[in-house]
């Protein structure tokens, strides 16, 4: 990855070059999600150290990216979210909540994730375990 004087960001990936512009929201997004397509060919170790290093890259970058005021807050936010990415990652046992964990990264880090304090409840204040933004209680007809 490398910064030109402009601001633009441009990543070389596999000798391909591209031009980021001033989004670091979408270089994040692509990074993470480049590395999903190939999950399939690969073992779970190696797919969990891959994401770690990308995670680690993106930190080191945000971290030595110059930026505005009102930036350098979202990249407090997405640099204390990476943290927690991290800390929990060597927990993960299974490669189906791992591809969850990463596409709900790059959803937050594009302001589009899941929204905290949701859960499902009923009229005797009974608190049901679920998220109310991924499954429903109703059955569609």
């Amino acid at each position: 990855m490398s910064i030109k004087d402009s601001g633009n960001i441009i990543v070389v990936l596999n000798g391909k070059s591209y031009n980021y512009g001033d989004d670091y929201n979408g270089l994040i997004r692509d990074l993470c999600l480049h590395q999903i397509r190939h999950y399939q060919y690969q073992s779970f170790d190696v797919l969990r150290e891959n994401v770690k290093v990308i995670m680690e890259m993106v930190y080191e970058f945000l971290s030595d990216t110059s930026v505005s005021l009102n930036d350098a807050r979202k990249t407090d936010l997405i640099k204390r979210k990476i943290n927690v990415f991290l800390k929990y990652l060597p927990q993960q046992k299974d490669v189906l909540l791992l591809l969850a964990k990463i596409y709900n990264f790059a959803l937050a880090v594009d302001g589009i994730g899941n929204l905290p304090g949701f859960g499902f409840s009923n009229r005797f204040g009974d608190k049901l375990s679920g998220n109310a933004e991924r499954i429903s209680l109703r059955k569609v007809l």
